[in-house]
């Protein structure tokens, strides 16, 4: 037993070096494998190199082995692979980190470096040359476990510029398998920072590397910059600015960088320090551009302008900012020839523009016959004779005019702005047609287009096209015809008079009294009204006195006499006329008595045409979810008080009852309303022949606006919606006389979804 417990004491050391030589890594860069370099050979002995125990040509190897000292050097051992390799030296190099190496020379040379401690490296194959020598570089790359302590807990740490983690609440962060030898720490806490250059080995493994929080609190820093809509980056980050162009940061103690950009300016860039207080630093951008005037001038006035084929305007015109540089210039203006060219705008300057176009148009004069109508490449221009500007080079002229040929001429016109051209356009030609105009009764006078041509029956010869004829005679109605005349071909107008209109004279006594005919107002008499021939109902009225009802008949071209004598309410009416029979008046009385039912007085303009009146309403909307005192929520009745204006149309004597108006109402769950309600109603109290009353139902629209304000228990708003909205009104039942009026309605909302039911009361004027 105690045998088995040396044997595996000791094997420990062995098992630890195992695990040791699984952490590290000896790396041969078989890259820099390299000749000596002297002169133009390849290789060169720079001393004896001898041979190896069976009289081979040796090769020399000097070998840089980074991050490894001296005495781990000495410790190295030379491995080949395959047979037939002697190595024959192997020393450590007598200044820096060498290992010079004496071996058989031979094609594909497969060689490996081994450690104790480190392990095996990896294998290269080198092509050696007998008394030869070469460099190649190996490096150590042992990786420890190493510990960085920030002095304070949440701390950021870098490795080699890779960020690895953050310290813990022992202000420290462990970092695994990292390579022996110098790396960069990097410790950022906030705005505070501190980097430090650290060595790793086996024995060196714990490393302090502290910030000064002092310096982690950041300072404000304000660009003001020129233009304020300026691009602004500080330290490479882009910042906004406000309307006012001011970027505002908070930054770390130290130096720092910005750069200022924008459209049509200068970039700047520069560094400024920040130590312990607020930076405010101004920053202008000088101009990187500048404006081009097109000044007033007649060739150039309403020119179009364009800048870098772009319209920007007509002339006169002031650009907007260009940037500083060539940019392309075209002036276009019909009758002128375009301009095309290169301006250079430079920095924070106006250039100024005012070379004329050159004209390429003439004066053209343009006659044909009186009343044609001239015509440039298919463009009306106007009447004959027509002068104007005309484009050089080939155009055609033409003279239309209605029912006739028209007439063409081409010309080549030239550019003589200075100089008037005429040219005569022969006169187009008529085509014509025939008329034949007959009546009943003959011999009435005709006129065609408002001429005056002859009488019927009559022949006549016309242009072509629409023409408007009128006959007429005394004592019969006007007659128009409107024909279209075609080519060579007659058309036949054949019409016959009707008896003219007839006149009624309506006189009452008194005077003054409302006349209507066929149930139409007319006026007051005494009165005089132009009728169609036939029979026709009229009907008298004065306030005071009883209405009359006759009837009369109109013949065509004669005027019919109505003479009424109107009697107070108490009295029995009376009348007389030119064309009533010889009857008695006692017999008039007894038949006016059978045929009419009294009526009542009829009312005045002011009672009978509209009423304007003002009312008050109150209204109930159902519930609605309030805040009461103590902060919770209830159920509460919405009731609303709202007062308005209203016109109505005929209120006694009418059917249907047309009634607008405008109103404000305001409901106790906060919400204002503002409406226009426009309705129809029908006044069913006709039915019952009542006309000092009217009693009606309806339905109508209403355009209104209605906001709500949503308060706290306190009272106060915090929220408020308004919104445009219309709503459907059904007035249920209304009663009314002269001047009062009682109205039970109902609104829906549609968008709003306000429902409320309400009685209105009216006082008309």
């Amino acid at each position: 037993m105690k045998k088995i417990i040396v044997v595996l004491l000791a094997l420990l050391p062995l098992v630890a070096l195992a695990q040791t030589s699984g952490k590290h890594d000896l790396m041969i860069d078989a890259s820099s494998f390299a000749p000596v370099q002297q002169g133009a050979l390849s290789g060169v002995a720079i001393d004896k190199i001898s041979p190896d125990p069976s009289k081979r040509p040796c090769a020399r190897i000097k070998m840089h082995i980074n991050r490894m000292k001296r005495d781990e050097i000495a410790e190295l051992k030379v491995k080949s692979i395959g047979g037939g390799i002697a190595i024959t030296k192997s020393i450590v190099a007598s200044e820096g980190n060498g290992l010079i190496i004496e071996l058989t020379a031979k094609p594909e040379t497969r060689i490996y470096l081994h450690h104790d401690e480190y392990g095996d490296s990896n294998e290269v194959t080198l092509n050696l040359e007998g008394n030869k020598e070469y460099r190649i570089n190996a490096e150590l790359r042992a990786k420890q476990s190493i510990v960085i302590n920030a002095g304070i807990e949440g701390a950021e740490v870098y490795l080699d510029n890779e960020y690895v983690g953050t310290t813990s609440s022992t202000a420290e962060i462990t970092i695994e398998d990292v390579i022996v030898g110098k790396h960069n720490v990097r410790v950022e806490y906030g705005t505070a920072k501190r980097e430090q250059s650290i060595e790793v080995s086996p024995s060196s493994i714990i490393f302090r590397v502290e910030v000064d929080t002092s310096q982690a609190r950041a300072q404000h820093v304000v660009l003001n910059v020129k233009p304020s809509n300026a691009s602004v980056l500080i330290d490479g980050k882009s910042y906004p600015t406000d309307q006012d162009g001011y970027a505002t940061v908070r930054l770390p103690n130290g130096t720092h960088s910005y750069t200022v950009s924008a459209k049509y300016y200068h970039s700047k860039s520069d560094t400024f320090v920040v130590e312990g207080q607020k930076r405010v630093i101004d920053v202008s951008l000088n101009p990187a551009h500048g404006w081009l005037n097109i000044k007033s001038e007649s060739s150039l006035n309403g020119a179009d302008i364009y800048i870098d084929d772009e319209r920007v305007g007509t002339a006169p015109l002031k650009s907007d900012m260009l940037a500083s540089g060539v940019h392309k210039l075209r002036i276009v203006k019909d009758l002128y020839e375009a301009y095309e060219g290169n301006v250079t705008i430079t920095d924070g300057n106006v250039l100024d523009y005012t070379t004329p176009l050159k004209a390429d148009y003439a004066i053209v004069t343009i006659s044909s016959k009186s009343g044609s109508t001239i015509y440039v490449d298919d463009i009306y221009k106007g009447t004959s004779p027509w002068s104007g500007k005309v484009r050089s080079g080939y155009h055609t002229f033409e003279a239309r005019m209605d029912g006739h040929t028209s007439q063409f001429m081409e010309k080549n016109i030239t550019p003589e702005p200075n100089k008037e051209v005429n040219y005569t356009i022969p006169d187009p030609e008529p085509i014509s047609g025939w008329v034949e105009i007959t009546s009943s009764p003959n011999i009435a006078s005709v006129m065609i287009d408002g001429k005056k041509v002859g009488e019927t029956p009559l022949d006549r010869e016309l242009i072509i096209g629409k023409h408007i004829i009128s006959i007429s005679k005394d004592g019969y109605n006007s007659v128009t015809r409107e024909v279209i005349i075609k080519k060579g071909e007659t058309t036949t107008v054949d019409v016959t008079l009707s008896h003219g209109m007839g006149e009624l004279e309506v006189r009452s006594t008194p005077s003054g009294a409302l006349v209507m005919i066929d149930s139409k107002s007319e006026g007051f008499t005494p009165l005089t009204k132009e009728l169609s021939p036939g029979s026709h109902t009229v009907y008298i009225s004065k306030s005071g006195y009883k209405g009359v009802t006759r009837n009369v008949n109109i013949e065509g071209g004669k005027t019919t006499p109505l003479n009424i004598s109107l009697t107070s309410t108490a009295a029995t009416p009376s009348y007389s006329s030119a064309s009533s029979s010889s009857k008695s008046s006692s017999s008039s009385s007894s038949s006016s008595k059978s045929r009419y039912k009294p009526s009542r007085s009829y009312k005045s303009w002011d009672e009978r045409g509209f009423n304007i009146g003002v009312y008050f309403d109150i209204s109930y909307a159902g519930s609605d979810t309030q805040i009461n005192s103590l902060g919770s929520e209830e159920e509460v009745g919405v009731f609303g008080i709202g007062f308005g204006a209203n016109w109505r149309l005929w209120h006694y004597y009418s059917w249907i009852q047309p009634m607008i108006g405008m109103r404000y109402k305001y409901f106790t769950n906060h919400k204002h309303f503002v409406g226009f309600p426009i309705s129809l109603n029908f006044n069913w109290a006709r039915l019952f022949d009542e006309e000092d009353m009217s009693a009606y139902s309806g339905i109508g629209v209403e355009p209104c606006y209605v906001k709500e304000n949503y308060v706290d228990s306190d009272g106060d708003v915090y929220f408020s919606y308004s919104q445009w909205d219309y709503s459907i009104a059904f007035n249920i039942l209304g009663f009314g006389g002269r001047n009062f009026d009682a109205n039970w309605y109902f609104n829906v909302n549609l968008d709003t979804k306000l429902l409320f039911t309400g009685v209105r009361m009216t006082y008309f004027f």
